[in-house]
């Protein structure tokens, strides 16, 4: 008798909750995310502080979500709220299984109140114990001294005008010595709030971004910066790409309409 085949259970399909952006299929598409492989990004090397050599990122986490919604007032602990996605994204996580979910909030100031456009990424298990993981776990249970000493964005504008490119470069910086940061764990996440406009120079390069916002592909890494032989080397902790978003109150969701969602 032939053996019964195994069945095969696809993943349902996303169900998208009312604030998240949609995820880019292919390379079309307009006011949506995609992912990225974080090779596509260098980092310190394993042997940096001896030949201060950055090499391109092992991949140790999966993006999953992305939300982008106005509100009157900033959100703090967005991922903590009933109805974030942060509750279904172990659901979502077919590449690999996740361990934790790592929120970045980045707040954008708008006309009225503010623009916040969260990342959720799932990170990988299975590299419990690793430099890498190590250093991750400090950062979440750590200081806020520390935490601000050590996070760092990677920036990248793949698409788009020289003026913008220019002015907002591709030099990783450390995002808690300029601006204002909020750190929240809780159950299964941790999140990074920042507040994008808490520094002159940073409020100018976000004013310029939004001006440009619909004709840009925006590629952004995040890091936890190692600054000894043993949590070398570097991995980013999370990136993504942003395609042409539309930073007006008629294309974005407001929160206070879904706050019960």
């Amino acid at each position: 008798l032939e053996a019964p085949r195994p069945v095969v259970r696809e993943a349902p399909p996303v169900q998208y909750g009312p604030l998240e952006l949609r995820r880019r299929e292919g390379g079309g598409g307009a006011h949506c995310w995609q992912t990225l492989h974080p090779s596509e990004f260098e980092v310190r090397g394993a042997n940096y502080l001896r030949d201060g050599k950055k090499l391109p990122s092992d991949q140790t986490s999966s993006l999953l979500a992305v939300e982008l919604f106005q509100s009157a007032d900033t959100v703090y602990n967005v991922a903590g709220r009933p109805g974030a996605p942060t509750a279904s994204l172990a659901a979502r996580a077919t590449e690999h299984p996740i361990r934790s979910v790592l929120v970045v909030n980045l707040v954008i100031p708008a006309q009225e109140g503010v623009y916040q456009l969260v990342f959720y990424f799932g990170v990988w298990a299975g590299d419990e114990g690793s430099g890498h993981a190590t250093l991750l776990e400090r950062f979440c249970s750590g200081s806020d001294a520390f935490r601000n000493a050590r996070f760092k964005i990677l920036p990248n504008v793949s698409e788009g005008s020289w003026l913008v490119k220019n002015g907002v470069g591709s030099t990783p910086a450390l995002l808690g010595k300029t601006l204002k940061q909020r750190f929240h764990r809780g159950e299964g996440y941790f999140e990074v709030d920042v507040d994008c406009n808490s520094s002159p120079a940073a409020g100018r390069v976000v004013s310029l971004v939004k001006s440009y916002a619909k004709s840009l592909v925006v590629d952004l890494a995040f890091v936890i910066e190692a600054q000894s032989a043993s949590e070398l080397p570097e991995r980013v902790i999370g990136c993504g790409r942003l395609a042409h978003i539309e930073l007006n109150e008629a294309r974005i969701p407001s929160f206070e309409a879904h706050s019960g969602a």
